[in-house]
């Protein structure tokens, strides 16, 4: 699945998801984009991530900040009392 979607099921951004990537914590793959080379001769990567994988993540315990599922819901909140 695309980080996107990742993002999604983990409940944080997909900018956070790449981070997490590349720090190791969570495992992915990484292939040769679609488009491969651009004009100034720059390699374009994809991730992929299981799904197994990414509800692991999602189930680890937090140790600090907000948790992730009542980030979303708090959000959504706000919107309502505007």
């Amino acid at each position: 699945m695309s980080p996107k979607k990742a993002a999604e099921i983990i409940g944080c951004t997909v900018a956070h998801v790449r981070r997490l990537i590349r720090r190791g914590k969570l495992k992915a793959k990484k292939t040769l984009g679609p488009f491969g080379l651009d004009c100034k001769n720059r390699v374009h990567y994809v991730y992929s991530i299981s799904l197994p994988e990414a509800k692991r993540y999602r189930d680890l315990p937090q140790h600090r900040g907000r948790p992730r599922s009542k980030l979303q819901e708090q959000t959504s909140e706000k919107d309502d009392c505007r």
